[in-house]
């Protein structure tokens, strides 16, 4: 019920019709947001690809390897990584829940060492030269979307 006095101030008239509007557009507004909808970040607009591959060391499988695809050109870098199984092969995620790399230039770093945040399994001690981690100077170029397949035979020496 809107009340004014017969001699009130314009802006009073404006406050007292205006105020229900405005809380009732508030209301409609907060009510749409919790209606359906997506749970969680939108990952298609990164227009995520599937990458996959093998890492061998000297011609053999190696396992237990971290895979790490870091932006070349992005600061600061963002990455994606995956871990190497028994045989050598791998898959890259965006983060534990999400497969997937960004496209773009990738520097591939190759490490062996303790597991990231939320990986199980034993990490095999291979000594991997720092021209395929610290110093890599492996580099791949990731399409959008889409599947590709990088392998990466390493040298120890």
């Amino acid at each position: 019920m809107i009340v004014v006095t017969r001699n009130a101030p314009p802006y009073q008239l404006t406050l007292a019709i205006r105020m229900p509007e405005r809380l009732l557009s508030l209301t409609l507004f907060l009510a749409a947001l919790g209606c359906g909808g997506q749970r969680g970040p939108d990952y298609s607009v990164l227009k995520l690809a599937q990458v996959h591959g093998a890492i061998t060391m000297d011609g053999e499988p190696l396992s237990g390897a971290r895979v790490e695809f870091v932006e070349a050109e992005a600061q600061p870098p963002r990455l994606c990584f995956g871990t190497t199984d028994e045989s050598g092969h791998y898959e890259i995620r965006r983060d534990l829940k999400v497969p997937g790399c960004l496209p773009g230039e990738m520097i591939v770093r190759i490490k062996s060492g303790p597991r990231g945040e939320g990986e199980e399994g034993p990490v095999k001690d291979a000594k991997i030269p720092a021209r395929y981690n610290s110093k890599s100077e492996l580099r791949v170029t990731v399409e959008p979307n889409g599947s590709q397949t990088f392998d990466f035979d390493l040298k120890s020496n």
